[in-house]
């Protein structure tokens, strides 16, 4: 499972941004690595109005993948979507930011024409700096080339004061 990771406080606990359908009713949650090591994680939030979840676990050492300010961002930019769908391990769909949405709650939205299905929900969303975007969320039923993440300011909304920002 990737998942975006980022350093805390302390040395010895990794914290792991996700959606919050992904770990929702689950009583243990376990992580993959690409390396295929386990870890255990814990609920430390969620924010169900925006889908995010922030998770720490017992990983040892991690690289903490910075957050893009999406302000910065911009319609046309090439995107990876960063997933695991349909149990496809470690995959990445290459796109582009077709346009930034607000919803009527006022959670920004990034709308790419990358894949984004299902497994990839909780991954990041990238930039071709390895800079975190925002978190894929989801596709729309019945369309193709309308996928959708949450933006990183969103993590930064929901899950800031426990990240060193």
């Amino acid at each position: 499972m990737r998942r975006i990771g980022f350093p805390t406080r302390k040395p010895e606990a990794h914290l792991i941004i996700t959606n919050e359908l992904v770990i929702n009713g689950a009583e243990t949650i376990i992580l993959r690595t690409s390396a295929r090591k386990l870890f255990v994680a814990q609920v430390i939030t969620v924010d169900t109005d925006r889908d995010l979840a922030l998770l720490r676990s017992n990983v040892q050492s991690c690289t903490p993948l910075p957050l893009e300010d999406t302000t910065k961002m911009s319609v046309g930019q090439d995107i990876f979507a960063v997933g695991y769908p349909l149990e496809l391990s470690d995959t990445v769909t290459k796109g582009i930011v077709s346009a930034i949405k607000t919803t009527g709650n006022r959670i920004r939205l990034i709308q790419a024409d990358g894949a984004i299905n299902p497994g990839n929900s909780g991954g990041p969303l990238i930039n071709s700096s390895g800079i975190v975007l925002g978190v894929n969320t989801f596709k729309r039923r019945g369309s193709e080339g309308l996928n959708f993440a949450i933006a990183s300011v969103e993590i930064k909304n929901a899950s800031g004061r426990f990240l060193r920002l």
